[in-house]
């Protein structure tokens, strides 16, 4: 938790690793009161080499309001797992040679770290830098690449993901604290196929709640892989949900019988509407 810029300078002062409430920013007031910047190792990396060749030679890359490059973490179904410096707005699909290839068929990419979006395969043209993510779901987060295949289940994979951000919650914030146990909860439940009427509207709604009221990017992040894995591929989780089968085969479940009447509000608006 103490990645967070806010939750760093907290621990640095000997105060536990908390966000903030902002404003004041850091640059404002910092740790111990005074103006404070805080950069990561990354990007005083990039100072060096920007100071060594030239400000132009490293806007050469990227496109406009996306210049230079980034370390990108490559893992999941890859062949070579690792790490990568690319120059920002490359194409998602050009980062998996890099790691080897994808010995299967690539269904998604969690962009992001825990908080990233998953992006499907039929996008995987999406330029990888800040606007590109940005406008299907995810964003560059951490840096990482989380790859899957067709024989990974979204639902199973949303839940690990969620899980994580909620262990890893500071606890500062209720909606936080809280709301990420009940989404996991939500998800357990429709992962042994006994949801409740209202699981899917609880799941978009708490997102919602959350977001609008988070101190920092964990918490506003922690659902989006839900998200964006109940937005592409809604039939994973009406399968599990009613009739307990993992369209992946990864799970183990045991079928159910189907419910007498289907879950409502499992595919998004715009596709339950149609």
């Amino acid at each position: 938790m103490a990645g967070e810029e806010t939750a760093l300078l907290a621990a640095l002062g000997g105060d536990r690793g908390m966000p903030w409430i902002r404003p004041p920013y850091p640059s404002t007031r910092g740790l111990w009161g005074v103006p404070t910047l805080v950069q990561n190792a990354e990007t005083l990396a990039h100072v060096a080499w920007i100071l060594a060749h030239s400000p132009d030679a490293f806007a050469s890359l990227g496109r406009e309001d996306n210049r230079g490059t980034k370390l990108v973490t490559l893992l999941g179904k890859v062949a070579q797992p690792g790490v990568v410096e690319v120059a920002l707005a490359m194409p998602l699909a050009d980062l998996l040679p890099l790691a080897g290839g994808v010995p299967g068929t690539v269904k998604a990419l969690f962009v992001g770290g825990p908080g990233g979006g998953a992006v499907e395969a039929a996008a995987l043209d999406t330029p990888y830098d800040y606007d590109g993510l940005a406008a299907v779901g995810a964003h560059i987060g951490s840096g990482t690449v989380l790859v899957t295949d067709s024989d990974t289940c979204m639902v199973d994979t949303a839940r690990f993901l969620l899980d994580f951000s909620a262990r890893e919650a500071c606890g500062k914030a209720v909606p936080c604290r809280i709301g990420t146990r009940r989404l996991v909860e939500a998800l357990d439940r429709i992962l042994a196929a006994t949801p409740r009427p209202d699981d899917f509207e609880l799941l978009r709604g708490l997102s919602r709640k959350m977001a609008d009221t988070a101190l920092c990017h964990l918490e506003a992040l922690a659902p989006r892989p839900m998200l964006t894995t109940l937005e592409h591929f809604p039939e994973e989780y009406r399968a599990h949900a009613e009739r307990g089968v993992c369209l992946a085969g990864a799970c183990r479940v045991e079928p159910l019988p189907p419910l007498l009447e289907p879950l409502s509000d499992v595919e998004p608006t715009s596709q339950a509407a149609g």
